[in-house]
């Protein structure tokens, strides 16, 4: 299995589907955004485990 480093720092998935449901709609494809647990709220491994 492999992970990435992690590129959603900043924001949620909240702040970006309007977007990425509309450009969805217009290459008539599908998107997935994964939520999964970040620290500091959710410390070594829940991350991890989320993957």
């Amino acid at each position: 299995m492999r992970t990435h480093d992690g590129a959603f720092v900043l924001g949620r998935i909240d702040a970006v589907h309007d977007q990425v449901a509309s450009l969805a709609l217009r290459v008539g494809e599908v998107f997935v955004l994964v939520g999964y647990r970040v620290g500091p709220e959710d410390p070594f491994p829940a991350g991890l485990d989320d993957c």
